[in-house]
Order: structure tokens, then sequence, then C-alpha cells
């Protein structure tokens, strides 16, 4: 399973398009739609429960730029909407259960989360 995490130019696109969905930024909502887009036979609800990979901690870790399930953050995004233009996420290396992060800012190695 692929972590993806958002490159900061993605988390200034991020914030922009929380603030014209016009959503608190953390409100149950958001996980309510990433629900629907990874489960759609599933009834959700806010204050949960959530489809597998949808949490308040996931959401938290895709607002701060930290790597999360593939599938979390692609129907993170697609709440987001068509706001959203790449490059959103930072160019990085699966290899094993570590990356190599390829963004500019840093040239680490490390566990995705």
């Amino acid at each position: 399973m692929a972590s993806i995490k958002a490159s900061r130019h993605g988390l200034t696109q991020i914030k922009q398009a929380i603030a014209q969905k016009g959503w608190k930024t953390y409100s149950d909502r958001w996980l309510v739609e990433a629900s629907k887009i990874l489960d759609s036979c599933g009834d959700w609800y806010e204050s949960g429960p959530y489809a597998y990979g949808c949490s308040l901690q996931t959401w938290e870790r895709f607002l701060q730029g930290t790597a999360i399930r593939d599938r979390s953050f692609i129907a993170f995004c697609q709440v987001l909407g068509s706001v959203l233009k790449p490059p959103v996420i930072a160019r990085y290396t699966v290899i094993g259960a570590f990356y190599l992060n390829h963004d500019s800012s840093s040239s680490q190695s490390r566990r995705p989360t």
C-alpha cells in the first residue's frame, strides 16, 4: 500500500480549496464525503463511523503534509474538488516500507505514516 503526501505548493492549494468550499476545516463533513468516495455502499453520517482509511487523524495528517494512504489522499482531493491543480503531491519513491522524498525542501529518507 502506497503513501502520498502533499507538496508545499499542494498544501497551499488545499487550504485555498477548503476556504472556497466554505466548510469548517475540522468539520465531520469532510470525512463523510471522503467515506462516500472510499465506500459508496456504506451509510456514512457526521460523527461516524467512517470508511476504512478515513478518520480525523488521517484528515489532520493530510492537512499537515504528512504521508497518508494513497486511497485516502485521493478521496480527500476529490472532496476538495476541481480547485486543486497539479502538482499537489510531493514527489517521492516508495522503497519497501520507506520513501525517499524528492521535494526540494527535504532530502531525508523515512517511514511513511
